[in-house]
């Protein structure tokens, strides 16, 4: 057919197929669900475990992305009905629903093999390496702030470099796995054509033909018809809007602001339920880990927590270069009286974290596998940086991004052996390999700290420890000396690796404190509106249904902005925010490399 007429009928979600999952019970599919959930690039995370080595501390956590994508798509469309059911007109049309089930569906469809940490050596290959140790690079890896003090190279009267609220105001970047997901939902022809056959064209009337889903008829004509350009040119703005629900951007603009995005100016709530502190990713993983490691950690009513969710509405008002700007965005946030849940949300959360995720047994395999992969994997040519990219813009799905899987990985390691001669690797790193290979645990040589305090106070203690007065040693004996010389030294054997992680219990800061720490983003009108749209939308808002609050300062609205639940003096978050787990490992590499 080369055009389509539009549906007489609206689109509506209807489930045509269910999945049954031990943690949400039936999930249902949508025909286009249903489509991509039997792709192969979809496939694909059945083959990826959700929590890496976790499994080989806590055997029964042996669940994948799949599952997890399946449950974000069921909680986060529970989100849209509840706040649906605080309305006398659903806030949220089934279009919308459908578009955020989509994203919560998709989110992980770019994530690397073995959760986080394979992607943590490609993102530090990213990093600039301090400029004198930086051939400690292949034997280190420890927080900065470690490296031993450094000359002050800047001028006394330049200014310092101030904290700035708007780094990830367009969502996740470069190597993040968002960001490759973002290129797959945008580039990859199955799941085009599956959104495509299966959402924007709909079978309607008595001759049950395709046509046009009437929401997305911009001619707004009765008799209108669109050649199939047309419907692929709708398309690809359905996976942009997609893709940058999944990233977390924050600066895609509503329907009602600009051409980009003409059919959804609820996007600033769409975005909040897949990319938030309280969103439908955090709250099925909090849930799925503790069902699956076996633990109490991350349990919550969540049914309670879901019911406590609404929407409102802030307007704002700033004038840049002499034109004055005016619109509005949305805020998805939760009832005053439920700030009980929110609390029990992130507590557990912060549990979960120290316990499991952060476990010390845990970590030392994560530390060997980062080093491992730092090597193996990001120095491959068959899954290098640009190579990977290539893989995930391509429009056809490519049976090698197909393989970039969890056994992929562990294939490698087990045939790094036999091609060791390939790579220049340090003899440790060959008996890492074989370590690895054996039995994927090792002894912890020495755990340096657990502990629970603020950043400023850990660096202050950890500048006055034997760990940090050993490292510096090793990092002045080293002095400028090659790599090979390194290799050759017996310093080798003084090399010691660390293992550095932090959680916090929530990235919320008090109002307060946040125009404290962000005083630089209230130079002008737009820098201000956007820190702050960007503090709440990101937080955990306090609101009432359908309120209305200003950033203008005009007759509008109320004048004042919502509250975080961190603000709330009433809230245990008022008088906790700050608190973090801190982990640091030290391990030493030994003589006879028998252990690490």
């Amino acid at each position: 057919m080369s055009e389509y007429s539009v549906a007489e009928k609206p689109y509506h979600i209807a489930i045509v197929d269910h999945i049954l999952d031990n943690v949400h019970g039936q999930i249902g599919l949508t025909p286009v669900e249903n489509a991509i959930e039997r792709l192969p690039i979809f496939k694909r995370l059945h083959n990826i475990s959700q929590l890496g080595l976790v499994n080989r501390i806590f055997p029964c956590a042996v669940h994948t992305r799949y599952s997890h994508s399946l449950g974000v798509m069921h909680v986060a469309s529970l989100m849209t009905e509840s706040i649906n059911g605080k309305f006398r007109v659903p806030f949220f049309d089934d279009d919308d629903i459908q578009v955020i089930r989509l994203a919560g569906l998709l989110h992980d469809i770019g994530h690397y093999p073995m959760s986080h940490n394979i992607e943590a050596a490609y993102k530090a290959r990213l990093r600039p390496k301090e400029p004198v140790h930086e051939h400690l690079d292949t034997y280190v890896n420890c927080p900065a702030f470690l490296y031993p003090p450094q000359k002050e190279t800047k001028s006394e009267n330049e200014p310092s470099k101030s904290r700035s609220s708007l780094s990830n105001y367009s969502g996740s970047q470069s190597m993040h796995h968002e960001y490759i997901g973002y290129e797959i939902i945008t580039n990859n022809k199955t799941l085009f054509d599956a959104v495509r056959d299966n959402y924007v064209l709909i079978y309607d009337g008595e001759d049950n033909e395709k046509k046009l889903n009437p929401f997305y008829n911009y001619k707004k004509e009765k008799n209108a018809t669109y050649s199939i350009d047309e419907i692929d040119s709708i398309v690809r703005k359905i996976m942009t809007v997609i893709g940058n629900i999944v990233i977390g951007n924050y600066s895609y603009k509503d329907a009602s602001e600009t051409e980009d995005n003409v059919f959804f100016d609820k996007y600033s709530a769409m975005v909040q339920l897949i990319h938030s502190e309280m969103d439908a990713d955090n709250i099925d993983y909090l849930l799925r880990d503790a069902t699956f490691s076996g633990t109490t950690y991350g349990t919550m009513d969540m049914s309670l927590l879901i019911s406590a969710l609404t929407v409102s509405k802030l307007t704002y008002e700033y004038e840049n270069n002499g034109i004055t700007y005016t619109g509005s965005k949305f805020l998805v946030g939760i009832l005053k009286k439920r700030a009980g849940c929110v609390e029990q949300f992130l507590l557990s959360k912060y549990m979960a974290y120290g316990q499991v995720v952060f476990s010390k047994y845990v970590s030392i395999l994560e530390a060997m596998l980062f080093r491992v992969a730092c090597k193996l994997i990001t120095d491959d040519g068959k899954y290098g940086r640009k190579q990977l990219k290539a893989l995930v813009q391509n429009a056809n799905t490519q049976r090698d991004y197909l393989d970039f899987n969890d056994s992929y990985i562990l294939n490698r390691i087990r045939t790094f052996q036999d091609d060791i001669g390939q790579y220049c690797v340090p003899s440790p790193d060959q008996e890492m390999f074989i370590q690895i290979n054996d039995n994927l645990a090792f002894d912890m040589m020495e755990e340096v700290s657990s502990v629970s305090l603020k950043r400023d106070t850990l660096i202050r203690n950890i500048k006055k420890s034997d760990l940090y007065k050993s490292f510096c040693k090793v990092c002045n004996k080293l002095g400028d000396q090659t790599e090979k010389e390194v290799q050759a030294s017996s310093l080798l054997t003084e090399l010691i690796s660390y293992r550095f992680e932090s959680y916090s219990l929530t990235k919320q800061l008090p109002y307060d404190v946040f125009l404290k720490t962000f005083e630089n983003d209230q130079s002008t009108p737009l820098l201000s509106f956007q820190s702050h749209y960007f503090r709440l939308a990101n937080g955990i808002p306090v609101l009432e249904t359908n309120s209305l609050y200003s950033l203008s300062g005009t007759p509008q609205g109320s004048n004042k902005l919502p509250q975080l639940v961190v603000d709330l003096e009433s809230s245990l978050l008022h008088e906790i925010y700050s608190l973090s787990f801190v982990f640091l490992r030290k391990y030493k590499i030994e003589n006879n490399m028998s252990s690490y």
